[in-house]
């Protein structure tokens, strides 16, 4: 006998996309895979769950979190070669998911261009965060004084992005964003603005101002002083 159809309720996506946000990853991931259960083959679960493993491997020590953003990437190619007929949106948070956690931020850059004109905000977000990541690679990577001026260059690109963009929009509220906010000011030695954008972060995300996430972007400024 055929089971019934059960239908997709949009507020469980609604509520995982909103978990998420929270960082609250590890409800969202048991919700996702809940729902995944339920719709085995009902593409934006699947993706959703990918962007949770790969959102929740930075908040593990190197080992697990290699291991998870191994295993977001691969199930982030998979969709890609199955994004004929999906929405704007999904086509762009796959392919933009998979270059951030791949750690390929030029080709996250040139998604961002694709879509300036069908996801303006989205793409502002993308090609703000690319210049961040980038910016903050350079200065760590790579130690001779041209790839730090790079570096700084990257980061006042980004400066320039994200200030627009929450200008733009104002109603921001997820913490990550004053994060790579708080990359840039710290790449450029700009100590007052990197903790004002911290402290933001910090109530936004319900984190301590010392958490880890905050603190390696703080040792950006120690990083600079080592190669002066």
């Amino acid at each position: 006998m055929r089971k019934a159809r059960v239908t997709l309720n949009a507020r469980d996506l609604t509520q995982i996309k909103r978990l998420l946000d929270l960082a609250r990853y590890e409800e969202a991931l048991s919700k996702c895979k809940a729902l995944s259960r339920l719709h085995p083959n009902e593409f934006e679960i699947h993706y959703l769950h990918a962007k949770i493993l790969g959102d929740f491997a930075d908040e593990l020590p190197p080992a697990p979190r290699k291991k998870l953003k191994r295993k977001a990437v691969t199930l982030l190619r998979q969709l890609a070669f199955r994004l004929r007929g999906q929405s704007a949106e999904t086509r762009f948070g796959v392919r933009s998911n998979l270059y951030f956690h791949d750690g390929q931020f030029d080709r996250l850059l040139l998604v961002a261009r694709a879509f300036t004109y069908r996801l303006p905000r989205r793409s502002r977000y993308a090609a703000a965060a690319a210049y961040a990541l980038n910016a903050e690679r350079q200065l760590r990577c790579s130690h001779d004084v041209a790839a730090r001026s790079r570096a700084k260059k990257l980061a006042k690109k980004g400066q320039l992005l994200w200030e627009t963009y929450f200008k733009k929009y104002p109603d921001e509220s997820y913490y990550y964003p004053f994060t790579l906010l708080a990359t840039c000011y710290a790449v450029r030695a700009d100590l007052e603005n990197m903790e004002k954008a911290l402290r933001r972060a910090s109530r936004l995300s319900k984190r301590p101002p010392d958490y880890w996430e905050f603190s390696e972007i703080r040792s950006l400024l120690q990083v600079r002083r080592a190669y002066q």
